[in-house]
């Protein structure tokens, strides 16, 4: 996996990702997910990196990976849910549904 230029610059720097936040006036939390590369940076956030640690805007708005697609089901609650998974591993697995009421 390669670093997002935002990663890259802080560990060249050696700052954290407090610093970096307390630095640019960003959530810690912000700076986490943008070096990580977890979530875009958008164009705001990107001026202020810019700014802040003169990183090219270039690299910043299009040197990113794509996020993780979220998990769409839910890990196995006991041994047959693991077993079923294990049997569909191929198949699409849709979240369990909901209890349903029953007609009168």
């Amino acid at each position: 996996m390669e670093k997002t230029a935002l990663r890259q610059y802080l560990d060249l720097a050696g700052l954290t990702y407090r610093e970096a936040a307390r630095r640019t006036g960003l959530t810690h939390q912000s700076v986490f997910v943008h070096a990580r590369g977890k979530s875009p940076i958008g164009a705001a956030s990107a001026l202020i990196y810019h700014r802040v640690f003169g990183i090219s805007l270039e690299k910043l708005l299009t040197d990113r990976e794509l996020p993780r697609p979220k998990r769409f089901f839910k890990k196995p609650q006991n041994i047959q849910d693991a077993r079923l998974l294990e049997n569909n591993e191929d198949k699409i697995m849709l979240p369990p549904k909901k209890h349903q009421r029953r007609a009168p």
